[in-house]
């Protein structure tokens, strides 16, 4: 084979490991960002519901200005619920009888919230701070909570009962709210 030959072959075996080093780094890098959207779409889906999370962050434009803004006026409600009863409970019951009162507590609070569009703002011990209006604007907020705030209140009852025959305690549920109007 003629020197002239060989560089051509060597040459034309270069470009195409380019080219396959090129590939495969793209294959990595899409799987990478996918891999990266979902962790993102996972811990949005802890804090507002499934429906919001996803609005946010299909429209590329509406997520940077939520996660870039950093002072961001808008008509919020924010709801405190907590466990009426929470210290009793946990001086009558194990530990292990205890956390998944509190579980089932958080899940049906959690679930009603993101059913009426809200925002899980944080959990601690026996009590959650929720808020309706934010991170999108929502100009029915205020009604969307006060729904919300019925409906926990039914539903805990229903859970309060349950846990009444089931480990003989009795619970409560106080929810206070504030609105702010900016």
């Amino acid at each position: 084979m003629a020197e002239d030959e060989l560089l051509r072959v060597h040459i034309e075996a270069l470009v195409r490991a380019g080219a396959l080093r090129r590939k495969t780094a793209a294959v990595q890098l899409e799987a990478e960002i996918k891999r990266r959207e979902e962790v993102l779409r996972q811990t949005f889906r802890r804090y507002v519901s499934p429906r919001v999370a996803d609005k946010i962050l299909e429209d590329a434009q509406l997520r940077d200005t939520l996660l870039a803004t950093a002072d961001t006026r808008t008509h919020a409600v924010v709801l405190f619920a907590d466990l009426r009863g929470f210290t009793s409970i946990s001086e009558q019951l194990e530990p292990q009888q205890v956390v998944p009162l509190l579980n089932e507590f958080f899940s049906l609070l959690t679930e009603i919230t993101f059913r009426h569009e809200g925002t899980v703002f944080h959990m601690a011990g026996d009590c959650l701070m929720l808020g309706f209006g934010v991170p999108l604007a929502q100009t029915d907020s205020a009604q969307r909570a006060v729904q919300a705030a019925r409906e926990m209140l039914t539903g805990f009852g229903e859970l309060a009962r349950s846990w009444k025959e089931r480990h003989e305690v009795e619970a409560g549920l106080g929810i206070g709210r504030h609105q702010a109007l900016q």
